[in-house]
């Protein structure tokens, strides 16, 4: 019964820690996060993700061009397709994991 007791006292503690108090309080680890969150840093890692995003897609547009030109024999590439269209394969999912990672953590704050 003690240990049940202790469980649910320290249960309580970490609800109190993440989520906050039942009465609109901001929890200790929702504000720090809203601090990093909405800082200089974040907003300018985002913005450069943003950039580098838009950049990659352009890259993509690009090969998809040249892989139409070859397919319809205007032109012959030299070169490796495929390394390329597997970089921007991985830039498209880390981008996507750092968008979703950031709208998570606004969302928590917020």
């Amino acid at each position: 019964s003690s240990m049940r007791h202790d469980k649910t006292i320290h249960a309580n503690r970490m609800h109190r820690l993440v989520a906050g108090s039942p009465h609109g309080e901001e929890s200790p680890l929702q504000a720090k996060t809203k601090r990093i969150v909405t800082g200089p840093f974040a907003n300018c890692f985002i913005g450069c993700c943003l950039v580098m995003n838009t950049l990659s897609t352009f890259l993509q547009l690009q090969l998809l061009g040249k892989i139409a030109d070859e397919s319809l024999g205007l032109k012959t590439v030299a070169g490796s397709q495929s390394v390329l269209a597997d970089v921007i394969r991985t830039a498209d999912f880390v981008f996507g994991t750092i968008f979703l990672l950031d709208l998570l953590l606004q969302v928590y704050v917020f």
